[in-house]
């Protein structure tokens, strides 16, 4: 079966440039988007597995200075969220900082609900995507190359409900999310239910037809998911004072000389706002 009908196919990046990008792993912060899109109905349960065949027919929104593809679908019981990228770059700052998704079913800007997501890539998926596995630059593997998958994590907080923590990521506790690497995309799943459950409240407070307001976000650390409790960085993040993209090494960053090489664009830290309608049924 087809998966996901997707308009983020293109990419514009070079490889050299993505590599030495993931690499540096330094964000900038882009200006707060808003867009107004449509959930459509799913027919059907989806499994959420990182894979796109149960998302045929649904159309995605390319969100084009973030290089991926967004795509919602929601029954009578819960959202589901597709989120493809092929940018490296993207991907590595999802496995070390995470995936932000926040939601509030009143249609303001109030983070009342909002789940994280921490994983990603292995070493040899991110070299199959780059084809760079005997480039210099993976002598000294970033932390994000290791060889498994091990040690993704979603965690959920809920507004005077539910206090920040880790969840399984398998949907017993409510939210669900995967990741996987399909056709070429590494593409993030996501389900979240629309009622709040009788035992724990990780529900949207939402129903089929309603226009809720929901944000992604990536590229900022430092703070948790709570937007009350104070913290360093919150979910953006400036580039360090010094300059350079080095690391360690002081003023310059990096070694002696690098002031020389070629400098990459940084990856863009990303905070976007959506206003999305709930369908109500299959075409709605």
């Amino acid at each position: 079966m087809a998966g996901l009908q997707s308009t983020g196919n293109r990419t514009r990046s070079p490889i050299g440039l993505a590599l030495i990008g993931m690499v540096a792993g330094l964000v900038l912060t882009t200006s707060c988007k808003k867009i107004e899109l449509n959930s459509s109905w799913a027919t059907a349960p989806m499994l959420i597995d990182g894979q796109t065949p149960d998302w045929k027919g649904v159309t995605s929104h390319f969100l084009e200075e973030s290089e991926a593809s967004v795509a919602f679908a929601n029954d009578s019981s819960r959202l589901n969220i597709l989120l493809r990228t092929r940018d490296p770059r993207l991907a590595s700052v999802i496995r070390r900082s995470g995936l932000t998704f926040w939601v509030n079913a009143q249609g303001n800007q109030e983070r009342d609900f909002v789940i994280r997501y921490r994983g990603g890539p292995t070493r040899e998926e991110m070299s199959s995507m780059t084809g760079r596995m005997q480039h210099r630059e993976f002598d000294r593997e970033p932390e994000f190359m290791t060889p498994d998958t091990g040690g993704a994590s979603l965690t959920c907080f809920v507004r005077d409900r539910i206090v920040e923590m880790e969840i399984p990521l398998d949907g017993s506790t409510g939210p669900a999310a995967a990741y996987s690497l399909d056709e070429g995309f590494f593409t993030y799943e996501f389900s979240l239910p629309l009622h709040e459950s009788a035992m724990r409240s990780y529900g949207l407070a939402a129903v089929p037809g309603q226009t809720i307001r929901i944000g992604a976000a990536w590229g900022g650390e430092g703070r948790g998911l709570n937007p009350d409790l104070p913290g360093p960085a919150g979910l953006k993040r400036s580039p360090p004072t010094g300059g350079g993209f080095g690391g360690r090494g002081g003023r310059g960053g990096g070694r002696r000389g690098d002031s020389q090489q070629k400098r990459p664009q940084p990856m863009t830290s990303q905070d976007i706002q959506m206003r999305l309608k709930l369908a109500e049924s299959r075409g709605t």
